[in-house]
């Protein structure tokens, strides 16, 4: 079980969250399955499906059988459709969606090639202190290293050496 409230795992028997101290069940940002982070009011964890209600209520401690008592039955619970393939599969499409659209690998090229002595390439995909080296190289040396290193990277984005931006979003086409 992880902790709601900090997501660090944790035994359920222990009751208490060893490194925050927040009761088993009680927090809204983290998902009580797989400890992911979670949106303050979801139903359920994006990550792995799990539902993300608040703690029971505990059981009254007199009987359940309202027949007679002019009570209405307590409503039914909702129990997800865990079995249901086109659930799973609606769940699995969350899982892996970048931030962000994809960065465009034609465009990464064409900046490294006509741009790239000043890092420019670098910037646009995200590798900023890689970016800002390149760029002071480049007006330090007159872009002469500067131009060959942005050659090379342009070489190795067609090559699908280099595949993904900074933050491991793959490039797209």
């Amino acid at each position: 079980m992880f902790c709601r409230n900090c997501g660090k795992d944790f035994a359920e028997a222990e009751g208490v969250c060893p490194a925050c101290g927040m009761p088993a069940g009680d927090g809204q940002h983290h998902c009580p399955r797989c400890g992911n982070i979670t949106e303050e009011h979801s139903a359920f964890c994006t990550n792995c499906g799990a539902p993300l209600a608040g703690p029971e209520p505990a059981p009254a401690a007199a009987s359940t059988d309202n027949s007679g008592s002019g009570m209405p039955p307590p409503p039914p619970t909702y129990t997800p459709p865990y079995g249901n393939a086109g659930y799973q599969a609606q769940q699995n499409n969350y899982r892996n969606v970048p931030p962000y659209p994809p960065k465009s690998k034609l465009a990464a090229v064409l900046l490294a090639i006509f741009l790239g002595g000043f890092g420019i390439h670098n910037f646009y995909l995200g590798y900023n202190d890689k970016g800002l080296w390149q760029l002071i190289l480049g007006i330090l040396c007159c872009g002469t290293i500067s131009w060959v290193w942005a050659f090379v990277e342009a070489i190795m984005i067609l090559c699908n050496s280099i595949t993904t931006d900074a933050y491991g979003v793959p490039l797209g086409n």
